[in-house]
């Protein structure tokens, strides 16, 4: 029988990735769908017994559904239900973090990245958290991180330069994080879909720009630009805002690159 529910819970993983896939490629959410597979392991958790190995996998794949439909507090109860039940605390800090994001949620998603024990983790572990930092702003952590991992490339490189950036005027990841969040809040109001794709572009001379990717026509990708620049002069003035600046970006097929993905749980 333990054979059983493992294949099931796989071939579960499987439809929920391909949702995924399906939602980063068009920027829609089929929400039937969504809620149709979240009742079908409703269904898989009712049979496992309590202490049964395959349950916390179970409950990583509600969560991760749950951020789909843009339910977050939903979302990391069913995390944590997981962790109590014995999913890698990294697997679902990093998870979680993701999954937070998703539903445009930067100050939780943060609170579940920063409590991450890395003493012991592993080169893989180090860049799949260093891949959560970025999109909520933690340059300067992703930066270390990466470092430490032994990454290289263009994009571990586009990090590095805004990590120096910001640590040359004096500011730091919070300051970043923190506007990041009130811009997300106003994507979210503004935009009929979770949150999926993002670019940084960081260089000397220029300064970063981070940008949302948003489904919509260009009148409206431009108002929420200029109600992000309304919030962050309001809320913010320092040195940072010099260098930093968040905008939007029109969804296309395969232009921006697409969030961190999920920690790969295995089951």
């Amino acid at each position: 029988m333990q054979g059983q529910p493992k294949l099931a819970i796989a071939e579960f993983a499987d439809q929920r990735r391909a949702m995924w896939d399906a939602i980063a490629d068009t920027h829609v959410v089929n929400q039937i769908a969504v809620r149709r597979l979240h009742n079908e392991l409703d269904g898989l958790l009712a049979v496992l017994p309590s202490g049964d190995p395959s349950r916390p996998f179970v409950l990583h794949e509600q969560a991760y559904l749950c951020a789909y439909l843009m339910k977050p507090d939903a979302s990391l109860r069913l995390f944590q239900q997981a962790e109590a039940e014995g999913l890698p605390p990294i697997a679902k800090a990093v998870s979680a973090s993701h999954a937070l994001y998703i539903c445009g949620e930067i100050k939780m998603a943060i609170d579940e990245i920063e409590r991450v024990k890395l003493d012991k983790a592993k080169h893989r572990d180090l860049e799949a958290v260093a891949d959560q930092c970025v999109h909520l702003g933690l340059f300067g952590r992703a930066r270390d991180l990466y470092k430490a991992a032994g990454s290289t490339g263009g994009y571990v490189e586009r990090i590095t330069c805004a990590a120096e950036l910001i640590e040359e005027i004096n500011g730091n990841d919070r300051e970043v994080s923190d506007r990041l969040a009130v811009a997300a809040e106003i994507v979210k109001k503004m935009s009929y879909h979770p949150f999926i794709g993002y670019d940084v572009f960081a260089m000397r001379g220029e300064g970063i720009l981070f940008r949302f990717v948003v489904r919509d026509d260009i009148e409206r990708l431009v108002d929420i630009d200029r109600e992000i620049d309304t919030a962050l002069s309001a809320q913010f003035e320092g040195p940072i805002d010099s260098i930093f600046s968040i905008g939007v970006y029109p969804h296309a097929v395969g232009s921006l690159k697409e969030i961190g993905v999920a920690y790969n749980v295995g089951i």
